[in-house]
């Protein structure tokens, strides 16, 4: 409805401007757009004030003294950032479609100038900035848009956008960066990582005379959000037996070799997330399973040997993780998206194993100490 609305009105004010504008208002044009060129290649930024005032009273429907990119340029280049700012709060795409549609002047480079200027000028003018009397809003909002109309939008500049919105949602410059500035894709706030480390398992209670320190390896996979920590992960060590196990009549060995497997569940909260370090105690819920590794000495059938020193419990247990960050994985600005690393993990756990659920001889726990390498990614 609006695009055939636009149409009418602009037929209707161009016939009114019309009879209000001599007949060579484009060449008056033409002759203060030169003007504001030398200005601009002399640095004088009084003079190029003083001309973008007086095209004012040029601009209609008919012709239009200096296009929106131009004419930005020059308020940045002259210091008018408070007449910038009040047409920004109001432009819109339709003020955008109306300049369009108006007779632009005829290419004459003013904006090439303009555009050269200001990309050179652009570390003085953001120091000269600070003492315009712009509050710090107005003052990110001006930068940002100087490096819009430079057409900077490498992936940084669009996440500094995105910042400015986090910043300030309620900014009355907010409507105009979601419209025209490129932005990046929409923030995430969650990462995956996964890890493979060293196990070393180590026993108290009865288990302690039973079984010798456990070696072996852990593997995991956890979605971090935010600052909540939620993973899988899967461990397996070996360790022989310092003293026999008994099922009654039959006897699992001293010094035959032992399997543990747990698999587990796990959910943590972070507590420290500096550059260098993060810390995440966690707790956790699973599933283990001690078992022979071969039935060598016990003179008994492999299949009732294995179904009798087969055990397995549910268990649940706490851990103090710590990761070393070492390689971040993202160039993109604290507070848009999750910092990801890649680095040291070390965890110190305490599992509560409950096989004296099934044997009572193996009542015991497991302290655990895993170091290894993390890996983020998407």
């Amino acid at each position: 409805m609006n695009k055939l609305l636009f149409p009418l009105l602009l037929l209707l004010y161009s016939g009114v401007s019309s009879k209000a504008q001599p007949i060579d208002t484009m060449e008056q044009i033409i002759q203060y757009r030169s003007q504001l060129k030398q200005a601009l290649r002399t640095g004088n930024g009084t003079i190029g004030a003083s001309i973008t005032k007086t095209l004012l009273p040029y601009y209609s429907f008919q012709h239009w003294a200096l296009m929106w990119d131009e004419r930005w340029l020059i308020y940045h280049w002259t210091g008018q950032e408070r007449t910038l700012l009040e047409e920004i709060k109001q432009h819109t795409e339709s003020s955008r479609y109306l300049e369009e549609y108006a007779k632009a002047p005829p290419p004459d480079s003013l904006f090439e100038v303009a555009d050269s200027l200001m990309y050179t000028l652009r570390p003085q003018y953001a120091a000269e900035l600070v003492d315009r009397g712009l509050s710090l809003e107005e003052q990110s909002f001006v930068l940002l848009h100087l490096q819009y109309l430079l057409r900077n939008h490498e992936e940084a500049e669009k996440e500094k956008r995105a910042l400015f919105l986090q910043d300030y949602p309620e900014s009355p410059f907010s409507t105009y960066i979601k419209t025209f500035m490129p932005l990046p894709p929409a923030p995430i706030d969650y990462y995956w990582s996964l890890d493979a480390r060293i196990l070393n398992n180590n026993w108290t209670g009865d288990l302690l005379p039973i079984l010798n320190t456990g070696w072996g390896g852990q593997v995991g996979i956890y979605l971090h959000k935010k600052r909540w920590n939620f993973g899988m992960n899967l461990q397996l060590s070996r360790q022989k037996l310092n003293r026999p196990i008994t099922e009654r009549y039959d006897v699992w060995p001293k010094n035959a070799p032992s399997s543990f497997l747990g698999f587990g569940i796990q959910g943590g909260f972070t507590v420290l997330n500096q550059s260098k370090i993060k810390i995440w105690p966690s707790v956790e819920a699973g599933w283990n399973n001690l078992t022979p590794v071969n039935n060598k000495d016990s003179g008994i059938p492999d299949e009732l040997f294995y179904s009798l020193f087969t055990y397995q419990s549910a268990y649940v247990g706490a851990a103090l993780n710590v990761d070393l960050k070492m390689v971040p994985q993202t160039p993109h600005p604290k507070g848009l998206y999750p910092t990801k690393y890649n680095g040291i993990r070390i965890a110190l756990g305490y599992n509560l194993l409950n096989f004296h659920w099934a044997n009572s001889q193996l009542d015991g726990n497991a302290v655990y100490l895993a170091i290894g390498y993390q890996l983020s990614t998407n």
